[in-house]
């Protein structure tokens, strides 16, 4: 049975179906299914919602899903929680350079410091039907305290100079960051990336580590909270020296300043991000990797949801916090930042 193959049972198979010509129906009857996507970001002043329809072609379902009009538009769409009410607003937004061309509309709100969203609050989301209000679809979600980080730690103070310094930190070996969870279901950590591109401010993000709900490959207490994610050893600055390399412009990286009688003087040229994510969200984004779960390509893998059923999408929260950093000297010029090497490091 080790060589016994899916071709070989196919082949077994075929006979039998030929002789059988059944009549099979392809394209079941249509059915009324939307799929849905919102995160709610307390750190951010406006939240999204967008809302498409689930759809199958009897043609190249490419072609249509670039020409086809998905949006859902013209629905009463309302957030609330902590006390408040958001009416959302529908907007356009322009299209990515992604697969998929034609319009893209969202429902918005408005969440800036007159009517912020709050941590470790729950938020419901419902979508009302213009030509039906009895029909509804609701979904809800808790946004996570912000994880608190240690490592890196707040800047540090010289009393020597009489000066504030952020810690140095460098990415050329396996590198731990440390945070207290909080209420956050699961976490990633990712480095941010400052510098000029001919006189314009850019940023760059370095891919984020595995979506992680206990220490791998790193230690922490747990039993008091505690959190950790590693970073692996030059994976920061040989990303950042690839997406350099195809700035096409003069590269500055102004981190002159590293002493300053005030923190806000420093050069905030790099910062560590980690990122709570609340269960529902976890379970989707953990659900839609095709490294996690069963290996066997003949079952089929259900797809996460925290939608009714027949309907798809996610309805979730992130909580970001981040500590602004130095980089060490071989970062630098791993991430061809520096042209010197410092010693050891090549």
């Amino acid at each position: 049975m080790g060589r016994f193959s899916l071709a070989y049972l196919l082949l077994i198979l075929l006979p039998f179906l030929a002789a059988c010509n059944p009549e099979i129906e392809v394209y079941a009857p249509p059915i009324e299914s939307y799929y849905i996507v919102g995160i709610l970001d307390p750190a951010q002043d406006t939240q999204y919602v967008r809302m498409s329809r689930v759809f199958q072609s009897p043609g190249d379902a490419y072609i249509y899903a670039d020409t086809a009009e998905l949006s859902v538009r013209g629905w009463h769409v309302s957030l609330s929680g902590g006390g408040r009410q958001w009416e959302a607003l529908e907007m356009e937004v322009p299209a990515d350079s992604g697969l998929f061309g034609g319009r893209h509309f969202v429902y918005a709100f408005v969440t800036d410091s007159s009517a912020p969203l709050q941590p470790e609050t729950r938020y419901d989301l419902t979508l009302r039907k213009p030509t039906d209000t009895t029909y509804q679809i609701r979904a809800f979600t808790t946004i996570p305290s912000e994880p608190i980080l240690n490592a890196p730690s707040q800047p540090n103070f010289s009393a020597q100079n009489n000066s504030y310094f952020f810690p140095t930190w460098d990415f050329d070996q396996d590198t731990d960051i440390g945070f207290e969870r909080g209420t956050g279901f699961a976490f990633e950590a990712r480095v941010w990336l400052y510098y000029l591109e001919n006189g314009l401010e850019k940023s760059i993000a370095s891919r984020p580590t595995r979506l992680r709900q206990t220490p791998f490959r790193c230690q922490a207490n747990t039993l008091f909270d505690k959190m950790c994610l590693e970073i692996p050893g030059r994976s920061v600055p040989n990303y950042f020296r690839s997406q350099l390399a195809d700035a096409g412009g003069v590269i500055e990286f102004p981190d002159t300043t590293r002493l300053a009688s005030q923190i806000a003087l420093l050069s905030k040229v790099a910062r560590v991000e980690v990122t709570a994510c609340d269960s529902f969200l976890a379970r989707y984004l953990i659900g839609s990797n095709p490294n996690v779960g069963n290996l066997n390509l003949l079952m089929d893998k259900k797809e996460y949801s925290n939608f009714p059923a027949g309907h798809h999408g996610i309805f979730g929260a992130i909580h970001n916090s981040s500590r602004w950093i130095f980089l060490g000297e071989c970062t630098k010029f791993l991430a061809g930042l520096s042209a010197s090497a410092p010693p050891n490091c090549n």
